[in-house]
C-alpha cells in the first residue's frame, strides 16, 4: 500500500488519494482493513479523512447515489444542525442532537436487506472501527406498527448480553430515520457451510470434522436461545440464514425482528406486538426461507405449525426448539425438513406432513440425530423437546458418544490388526462390517466378498433364531453373549463356529469375534 512520504510515528501516512478512495468506497475489503489498521493508530490521518468527508462535494453526490436520488442537506460544511437533515457525509445518526452524535456513523454499503429494514456496513468515527447499521426502510419508517415492532426489535436484542448475541451501540426511534447500530460480524452464514459440506458429501470429499464443525456451531445456537429463554425472549425465526459463523468458531445468531418477550416484567414489549396483515416483499427474489410477517410470522421452510396457522398464543419456547430441529434436520440432509416452490404449499406441508426421515434422504446419517429431528418436529408441542436445554443435552450426548466411539474404533483397529480371530462388526442397517482378513483363512471369504451383506445370510437357517436373540440380547442389555451357530463357508458348506458377541458403541451395532469348532 503506497502512502505519502511525510514521516508519521506509525510509518508513513495515508495519501489523499487512498483517503478519498476509502471516503468513496473504492477499494477492495483487504485494502480497506489496512486503511482503518492505520487511521486507528494515527490521528493526523482521521483527521485527514474527517475534512476530506465533509468538504469533497463529489463524496455528497455520492451519498445522495446511495440513498437512490433521495433528498439531504444541501450544505457540505456540516454546519447544518437540523434535527430533520441527513449529513452530507451519510452519516448514520442525523436525527441525533449534537454535532458528535450525528457525525458518529458513517454509511459505507449495503450488506443486507429484509422485509423491513437494510443492514449496512458504517464506520465509527468515534472509536475507528467498523459497525453494523441497522435502518427501517423509508417507505415503512413512519408506520406506527413498524416503529414499534423495531423498536422492540432494539429492546429485545440489547437485553440479551450473550457471546452469540449482537451487542447494540447507538438506536434512533425518529419516523424516517429510525436505525440502531451494533458489532458488524464477519463470516459465512450457516446455511453456507451447510451447502458446502454436503457439496463435498456427494462429491466423495467431505471430512468427519466438517460434519461435526456444523454440529458444534448448531450448540452454540442452542445455547443462545435457551440463554435467550431464560431471560423471557423468543427469537421466532431461528435459521440457518440467520446465523454467521466467523473465522475463530464464534457463532452468532442474528436477526431477532420477530423476537417477542414473555417475560412478565415486559409487559410493554408484549404489547407492543403489532400484527401486519399483509406480507410485503423488500424487492428481493422471494422463496420459502424468507421471513414473512402477517398471519404467520416466521420463515415458511422452518415455521412450526403453530405459526403457520398464526396462532400466536401458542407460541413459547417449544417454537423455538421446533426450529432448532429443523436446523439440525438441514445439517444432516442439506435442506430444510419441508421445501417447495410456493408458500401456501409448504405451509400446507407444515400443517399436515411429516418431513421424510433423514435417514431415508442421507442414509449413513447417525440414528440418534435421526431421533432428535423427528422429537423436535413434531406437530404437537407436548411431543417435541420442551426447553432448548434438552435438545442441548441430546447432541451434546451424542457428540460425547462419538469421541468414545472414536477412542474404541482405534482400539479396535489395533485389535483387528492382530487378532488370529474372525473378527467384525453386525451393523442392523448396513449389514456386516469392518471385517478383518481372519475371515479369509477361517471360513475362505475376502471380507471385501461378504461386506454389507446381512447375518441372515451367513448363518444356517436353523440357527437364525438363537443367532437373533443373541444378538438383540448384546444390543440391548449391553452385555456380553455367546452364541454358537453354523457359518456359510465361501465353498458352499457350513462351518460350526462359536462367536462371543459384545456391545459396541456405535447406535445398532454389535462386535462379534469368533472361531472354528472343528
Amino acid at each position: 500500500m503506497s502512502t505519502d512520504a511525510s514521516s508519521c510515528r506509525f510509518g508513513s501516512h495515508l495519501s489523499d488519494e487512498q483517503l478519498n478512495s476509502y471516503a468513496t468506497q473504492g477499494l477492495a475489503d483487504e485494502a480497506i482493513a489496512e486503511v482503518e489498521s492505520h487511521l486507528i493508530a494515527c490521528e493526523k490521518c482521521a483527521a485527514k479523512l474527517d475534512a476530506i468527508s465533509t468538504t469533497d462535494t463529489g463524496f455528497a453526490s455520492h451519498v445522495k447515489s446511495l440513498f437512490g436520488g433521495a433528498p439531504i442537506a444541501d450544505t457540505v460544511s456540516g454546519d447544518d444542525d437540523s434535527a430533520d437533515s441527513v449529513s452530507v457525509v451519510s452519516w448514520a445518526s442525523a436525527s441525533l442532537g449534537s454535532d458528535k452524535q450525528r457525525d458518529r456513523f458513517r454509511k459505507q454499503k449495503i450488506i443486507g436487506r429484509g422485509g423491513m429494514g437494510e443492514i449496512w456496513q458504517a464506520y465509527d468515527t468515534i472509536v475507528r472501527r467498523q459497525v453494523a447499521l441497522k435502518q427501517l426502510r423509508q417507505d415503512k419508517s413512519y408506520s406506527p406498527k413498524h416503529l414499534a415492532r423495531f423498536k422492540r426489535e432494539v429492546q429485545l436484542t440489547a437485553k440479551l448480553t450473550h457471546p452469540g448475541t449482537v451487542f447494540v451501540i447507538d438506536y434512533s426511534d425518529q419516523p424516517g430515520n429510525a436505525y440502531y447500530v451494533m458489532n458488524l460480524v464477519r463470516g459465512r452464514t450457516l446455511t453456507r457451510m451447510i451447502d458446502d459440506y454436503h457439496q463435498n458429501r456427494v462429491c466423495g470429499t467431505a471430512s468427519f470434522v466438517e460434519f461435526i464443525t456444523l454440529l458444534n456451531a448448531f450448540v452454540s445456537v442452542c445455547n443462545t436461545i435457551a440463554y435467550a429463554h431464560l431471560h423471557g425472549v423468543l427469537h421466532r425465526d431461528i435459521k440457518s440464514e440467520n446465523v454467521m459463523v466467523g473465522q475463530f468458531g464464534e457463532v452468532t445468531l442474528l436477526d431477532w425482528g420477530l423476537a417477542n418477550s414473555f417475560d412478565t416484567k415486559d409487559q410493554a414489549l408484549m404489547k407492543s406486538e403489532h400484527p401486519i396483515p399483509d406480507f410485503e416483499p423488500s424487492g428481493a427474489p422471494f422463496s420459502v426461507r424468507t421471513t414473512i410477517e402477517g398471519q404467520s410470522l416466521g420463515t415458511p421452510a422452518f415455521m412450526s405449525p403453530e405459526q403457520a396457522t398464526g396462532s400466536l398464543e401458542e407460541i413459547d419456547v417449544r417454537t423455538d426448539t421446533y426450529m432448532l430441529s429443523g436446523m439440525l434436520y438441514e445439517i444432516l440432509v442439506g435442506c430444510p425438513p419441508f421445501n417447495a416452490e410456493d408458500v401456501d404449499t409448504v405451509i400446507e406441508m407444515v400443517l399436515h406432513q411429516q418431513p421424510q426421515l433423514a435417514s431415508e434422504r442421507v442414509p449413513d446419517c447417525p440414528a440418534e440425530l435421526v431421533q432428535i429431528c423427528n422429537k423436535g418436529l413434531a406437530k404437537d408441542r407436548e411431543d417435541r423437546f420442551q426447553t432448548a436445554s434438552e435438545l442441548i443435552d441430546r447432541v451434546q450426548t451424542w457428540l460425547t458418544g462419538r469421541a468414545e466411539r472414536e477412542k474404541a474404533d482405534e482400539f479396535f483397529k489395533r485389535c483387528f490388526e492382530l487378532a488370529f480371530d474372525a473378527m467384525g462388526i453386525v451393523d442392523f442397517r448396513r449389514g456386516l462390517q469392518n471385517l478383518n482378513a481372519a475371515w479369509r483363512f477361517m471360513f475362505g471369504w475376502d471380507p471385501e466378498e461378504i461386506t454389507g451383506r446381512t447375518h441372515y445370510e451367513m448363518i444356517h437357517p436353523d440357527d437364525q433364531v438363537s443367532a437373533a436373540r443373541a444378538l438383540s440380547r448384546a444390543n440391548r442389555s449391553k452385555e456380553t453373549q455367546q452364541v454358537t451357530v453354523r457359518l456359510l463357508c465361501k465353498d458352499g458348506h457350513y462351518q460350526r463356529s462359536v462367536w462371543n458377541l459384545a456391545p459396541y458403541v456405535e447406535e445398532a451395532s454389535v462386535l462379534i469375534i469368533g472361531r472354528r469348532l472343528d
